[in-house]
């Protein structure tokens, strides 16, 4: 089907970029145009260790839309799609389809991928993964790399086609091996989430993330240079992690960007710098990072290492407080507060956690009311008098566990907690606020978390926000373990005192069990049985487990009021779900050569049983 020029270039783009560009040159001497798409491509995506170049990407794929190459209007198109800019991607994605489609139902194996991604991205209509997946084993069998990849990928997912592993890993490894640095990228996490995490395969993960590392895949670099922070899989190296975070920050990646501007905040494998830490959060803050917006915003506004610029400060903290960063929010209140703005000020801090309307209304204006004073004490006798507001929901409660010892020893833990706490109260400010009641209270190493049943499937919300609060706290070092009940609990009307069937549950069975993660109640397990008929995502975030380890000193004591079913939390459903488990092993590590006491190591032992159980159940292994 192709010359041999271009067969040439395509057996060898992803080890010799240049040699494979000569070969594509050759090829247009003899008026192949599909040379001019495969000249772009090893530009836009940098391969065969070529450096990325968009304007030579740019300016190949114009030449051959000069000689109207289907393939070359259709890459400009997904170039202007992935830049955001559809005014400009969709008439040209549309102009290449009828042809993509007929030279694919002919046999053209590039195009049969490129039908794929059609389908896979909706480039021009809604998704269809089915026929994604159709073309991309279509592409595969004659066996081009890319396409390979992408049908890797849809087995390890389940994405139009039924989850495979066995295959993903045969098809995966097949591309990787091909020196694809996507595929590797892509088998690294197969093995991280799918696999038991041993020292064979942990080696494995960090060879492939060297390789598609050196050949300048972001990801890679970024995922790297985290486990050489970690020091899980490779000695320990802040150096050796900067250096990655730095690769993958100079291609505009944002979370490298903002890991390389806190390794240069607290000096951690590089100097400490305060102006380079701005520098690289500005870049962050960019790139869309709410936490690099604040610390701009807060940046200009302290004339902390630049210099103070009040407009600037409010753009950075306002395009942070909305995507509801509750130090952005904290932040813009108080600067209102002394401006005298106190609108605004009341509207951001009543945001940032609900907490401060009164104090809005009344506090911050005190110096302009006469009597202020008498004020307060006539609004304080009216509020003794409160009527208990009956609620129907879920209630959880979480510990840290080894809280005393951890804040005695760093002071930094209660910073990260906050962090974590405040970031949980965000999450349901931006679910629930105006809907129904959700409520987050922090007490010394305890998070309560209040959810009522009207904000529908309230065991599913409830089990998404604990699952993202315990990989949250894993990753700071703090690790939880609680329960959850349902049922009634009453609330005094404009307080924070909680009463009720549900919050007595909870108290006696939240701290019961040794080990990282969190339980239902007898009360919970009834209700999840109800729902779980109805709600099929709810067999994923809970699983029934019978090797629940609770303390020995009281299991008798729970025997009668256990069900049939008792269900626990699934810790290994999210985004990352192997870093979790990377952690507990490193921290287990620790615990070990600290010569730890035996029951404090019993309890991450049984998490990792239970994690074991849960990759067997789940991830087929």
């Amino acid at each position: 089907m192709y010359n041999k020029h271009i067969s040439e270039g395509l057996s060898n783009y992803l080890k010799n970029g240049k040699y494979a560009i000569s070969c594509y040159l050759k090829a247009i001497e003899e008026q192949q145009w599909d040379a001019y798409y495969f000249l772009g491509n090893i530009y836009y995506w940098g391969e065969g260790y070529v450096k990325t170049n968009l304007k030579n990407a740019e300016y190949y794929y114009n030449e051959g839309i000069l000689k109207n190459n289907a393939k070359c209007i259709y890459a400009l198109g997904r170039y202007y799609f992935e830049k955001n800019d559809k005014n400009k991607a969709k008439p040209l994605l549309e102009r290449a389809f009828e042809e993509i489609k007929l030279q694919a139902l002919k046999g053209d194996y590039v195009s049969q991928y490129i039908l794929g991604k059609y389908y896979d991205c909706g480039y021009i209509a809604e998704t269809d993964l089915k026929l994604a997946c159709f073309w991309y084993q279509k592409s595969a069998k004659k066996g081009y790399v890319e396409a390979i990849n992408n049908l890797g990928y849809s087995y390890m997912c389940g994405e139009g086609c039924k989850t495979n592993i066995s295959k993903a890993e045969m098809l995966l490894n097949t591309a990787a091996e091909q020196n694809h640095s996507y595929a590797q990228v892509n088998l690294a996490f197969l093995y991280l989430t799918y696999n038991k995490v041993t020292k064979e395969n942990i080696d494995k993960v960090i060879n492939l993330y060297q390789k598609a590392a050196q050949q300048g895949d972001p990801d890679a670099q970024h995922m790297l240079g985290k486990f050489y922070e970690i020091g899980h899989g490779v000695p320990q190296d802040h150096y050796q992690a900067v250096y990655w975070y730095k690769k993958a920050s100079q291609k505009n990646y944002a979370a490298a960007q903002t890991d390389l501007s806190t390794a240069y905040y607290y000096g951690e494998g590089i100097e400490n710098n305060l102006e380079k830490a701005f520098f690289w959060s500005k870049k962050a803050a960019k790139n869309g990072d709410s936490d690099a917006q604040c610390f701009l915003g807060q940046s200009y506004l302290e004339g902390d290492k630049v210099k103070r610029n009040v407009k600037k400060a409010i753009f950075w903290l306002t395009t942070a407080a909305e995507q509801n960063n509750v130090n952005a929010q904290n932040s813009l209140g108080e600067y209102y507060q002394k401006a005298g703005n106190y609108e605004k000020a009341n509207y951001w801090l009543c945001r940032s956690d609900g907490q401060h309307k009164i104090f809005g209304k009344y506090g911050i204006q005190k110096k302009k009311i006469k009597g202020f004073r008498d004020e307060i004490l006539k609004l304080s006798y009216k509020k003794l008098i409160l009527q208990p507001i009956n609620i129907t929901g879920a209630v959880a409660y979480l510990d840290v566990l080894g809280w005393k010892t951890k804040a005695s020893i760093d002071k930094s833990v209660i910073n990260k907690l906050n962090y974590i706490l405040e970031s949980t109260k965000k999450a349901l400010d931006l679910i629930g606020k105006g809907k129904f009641f959700c409520k987050v209270i922090g007490m010394a190493d305890t998070i309560a978390i209040f959810l009522e049943e009207k904000s529908n499937n309230v065991l599913e919300l409830m089990g998404e926000i604990i699952t993202s609060l315990l990989f949250e706290g894993a990753k700071a070092g703090l690790y939880l373990r609680g329960a959850i009940a349902y049922g009634e609990y009453y609330i005094l009307e404009r307080s924070d005192f909680y009463f009720g069937s549900a919050i007595n549950e909870l108290a006696l069975w939240y701290e019961t069990c040794d080990w990282i993660g969190v339980i239902l109640t007898p009360s919970a397990n009834n209700e999840l049985n109800v729902q779980i008929t109805s709600n099929t995502k709810l067999k994923t975030l809970y699983i029934d487990y019978k090797n629940i380890p609770f303390k020995t000193n009281i299991k008798d004591k729970l025997s009668p009021y256990l069900s049939k079913n008792t269900y626990a939390l699934n810790v290994y459903n999210y985004e990352e779900p192997q870093l979790f488990e990377v952690h507990i092993l490193n921290s287990l590590e620790q615990l070990r050569k600290e010569k730890a006491d035996t029951d404090v190591l019993y309890k991450y032992e049984q998490t990792l049983e239970y994690i074991s159980y849960l990759k067997s159940l789940y991830y087929n292994y």
